[in-house]
């Protein structure tokens, strides 16, 4: 499940650190958290078989708690899906509306 994600070292050029309570912490390609970390989380999750949507859902709700946004997860999830429209295939996004009805 995921838990955070952060930057090793940015000075080192470096890519952004996805931690999950399974896999433990990877690096990854990226610089920016957000809108950086969907990439990542659709693609680590996806490589993994586990679920994406469970996973970009606690993404942004960890993102609004850690940085204090609250902009909402269901804008987060537009803008995301503008940004990444090749990332957010139809099977994830009905997914990602049954877990925003539960929230």
């Amino acid at each position: 499940m995921f838990q955070s994600i952060s930057y090793p070292s940015r000075s080192e050029g470096e890519g952004l650190c996805l931690t999950d309570s399974k896999f433990g912490t990877i690096l990854g390609n990226g610089y920016w958290i957000f809108p950086g970390g969907v990439e990542l989380i659709i693609t680590e999750y996806g490589k993994r078989k586990l679920n994406v949507a469970f996973n970009l859902i606690r993404y942004f709700q960890w993102y609004e708690e850690r940085f204090g946004f609250e902009f909402g997860v269901s804008l987060r999830i537009k803008h995301s899906q503008a940004y990444y429209p090749h990332l957010f295939t139809p099977e994830l996004n009905q997914q990602l509306e049954k877990y925003l009805l539960l929230l």
